[in-house]
């Protein structure tokens, strides 16, 4: 009998929104996460959104 492997992490796309996938490892979690960035998203920066960009 095969052990079943349940999902530890859930990437979800907001908070009450729907599931975009579970995994079992963090890094699996990340790597999913990043594949639903937009191409060409800059970086993180500290500070305030400059609107008027």
């Amino acid at each position: 009998m095969e052990s079943e492997v349940q999902a530890l992490y859930r990437v979800m796309k907001h908070l009450r929104a729907g599931v975009l996938g579970e995994t079992v490892t963090a890094g699996e979690a990340v790597a999913l996460a990043v594949s639903y960035l937009p191409t060409g998203l800059g970086p993180a920066v500290e500070g305030p959104a400059d609107r008027n960009a």
